[in-house]
């Protein structure tokens, strides 16, 4: 069979990649003070539905679908290298997802061309339900992100989430309820997180961007990060452009450091 697959290759994905959100399951319950402002169940409210009625969708075969006809035929429809947003409209390890979850990191693993990012508030059950061949198949397509909306559930997920086995990392501060200091964390596991992001929430009766639009915090929690990951030189290669960006007659094409997100080897934001 493999010989036969050798002489007849995949014919090759001409399409540039794509963003896209699979939602294989839809609803979800909450589950501290972040949820509380959730779009989803805002969102559903209004339409008349239960957002606490966690179902499968009929999206759920989305990553392995492919055309039928036309001049794609063959391919899946959504091309390679593409980013796909996964269970935005729940949780991933949602309890009531377990059922499917099997099925989805089959879709997952066969769709090792593609990049899958998940944000999950349940870290406590990451590790029972990841697929049995984690460990020898790692999965290097999967980011998690682990979302934390103030010091009290940053301090109680985040050292689960940190110690898990997961290939790539991040943390995301959304909503940002208050501010959070994860200083230990990024001197602990600093090599292991790929980024911080913070944003704020919507909706009537929300706290907004009130921490993530104020300019000294981001400031520090940039420095913060640079002085922690960076290397000397790199920290001091960036005090030489800011000192020069801050001199009398600097030119406004000079550009400025970015308080919108840190990240090594992507883009990422804050606000």
């Amino acid at each position: 069979m493999e010989e036969q697959l050798r002489l007849f290759p995949a014919k090759a994905d001409p399409r540039p990649p794509i963003s896209v959100t699979w939602n294989g399951w839809h609803g979800c319950d909450p589950v501290s003070q972040g949820c509380k402002h959730c779009y989803m169940m805002r969102r559903d409210r209004e339409y008349g539905i239960d957002p606490r009625t966690v179902h499968k969708t009929s999206s759920f075969r989305l990553p392995i679908q492919k055309y039928s006809v036309g001049e794609h035929k063959g391919l899946y429809k959504i091309p390679s290298g593409s980013t796909i947003f996964t269970c935005f409209t729940s949780d991933f390890f949602h309890a009531t997802a377990d059922e499917w979850r099997d099925e989805a990191w089959a879709m997952i693993r066969e769709r090792s061309d593609c990049n899958f990012f998940m944000v999950t508030k349940r870290p406590e059950r990451i590790k029972d339900h990841l697929p049995e061949d984690w460990e020898e198949t790692r999965y290097n397509n999967v980011q998690v992100s682990c979302t934390c909306e103030n010091q009290y559930w940053t301090d109680r997920r985040l050292p689960i989430f940190l110690s898990l086995p997961l290939p790539h990392k991040s943390i995301t501060h959304e909503p940002m309820l208050d501010r959070i200091n994860i200083r230990k964390y990024l001197k602990e596991y600093g090599s292991e997180i790929e980024s911080v992001s913070c944003g704020g929430e919507s909706g009537l009766g929300s706290t907004g961007l009130r921490f993530c639009v104020d300019p000294g915090y981001a400031h520090a929690v940039r420095r913060l990060w640079d002085s922690l990951l960076l290397p000397p030189d790199r920290i001091e290669a960036q005090e030489r452009r800011k000192n020069i960006r801050n001199s009398p007659g600097a030119s406004a094409q000079a550009g400025s450091q970015g308080t919108s997100g840190f990240r090594r080897g992507a883009s990422s934001r804050l606000g």
